[in-house]
């Protein structure tokens, strides 16, 4: 485990101790410890000496009682929320960052330490935005070869990432287009330089509408009829 980057990183700690094996071990030793010792007590109880006295029959039908009474509060361990459930969230909403702010999936917080990242054209992240660089140029060689942008970003080899497309185009049955959506636009900063953001067709939103579609919910099949 020490030689482990993602142990030794500080990332999503409450969540690595929570599926560490021992966390597990521990847990299943208190688990039998706890059951063993609950039989002995309640053998000890009064009322179980007494039940242990009546027929046969009318013990069943205590059992039967019990049992029901039991299970009308009994939350099994599948019904429960899994551990990761939190964690999932917060991926969710990191990843939010992406189509909402234009914070490129490389920059998220879960992707990349802070002193390992590289400046993105076009990311929206602290680190980007204060990077001191001669952006107007970088932009220039992408406009003039949109190929730059995936050599900017040592991506070259096989097919292109999902994470770096322009746009995600949802079509129906007949692949016709209904409608698209922005995933990463490499100009997004040139845009607020030039002042002329609007030269795509972006849909903009106020900070209230913003704050609460910000969790971003897990994408579903679009079906039809």
């Amino acid at each position: 485990m020490k030689d482990n980057l993602y142990f030794l990183s500080t990332y999503g700690m409450k969540y690595k101790r929570q599926i560490h094996k021992e966390h597990f071990e521990i847990n299943d030793k208190h688990r039998i410890f706890k059951e063993e010792l609950i039989k002995e007590v309640i053998c000890k109880y009064k009322i179980t000496k007494k039940i242990k006295e009546l027929p046969k029959g009318l013990q069943v039908k205590i059992y039967i009682f019990a049992v029901k009474a039991f299970n009308k509060e009994y939350v099994p361990p599948h019904g429960k929320i899994p551990i990761y459930y939190n964690h999932l969230n917060y991926v969710r909403n990191e990843l939010g960052k992406t189509f909402i702010d234009n914070i490129h999936f490389l920059h998220l917080d879960f992707n990349t330490l802070p002193e390992n990242k590289r400046w993105i054209m076009g990311c929206q992240c602290s680190y980007c935005k204060s990077h001191d660089i001669c952006k107007e140029e970088e932009y220039d060689k992408y406009k003039s070869s949109s190929k730059y942008f995936l050599k900017h970003i040592k991506c070259t080899h096989g097919p292109l990432n999902y994470w770096n497309y322009l746009y995600e185009y949802f079509v129906d049955e007949y692949d016709d287009i209904l409608t698209y959506t922005r995933v990463f636009d490499p100009l997004y900063s040139s845009r607020e330089i030039e002042g002329c953001k609007t030269q795509t067709k972006y849909l903009s939103f106020c900070e209230e509408t913003r704050e609460k579609y910000k969790n971003v919910p897990p994408r579903k099949k679009l079906k039809f009829v």
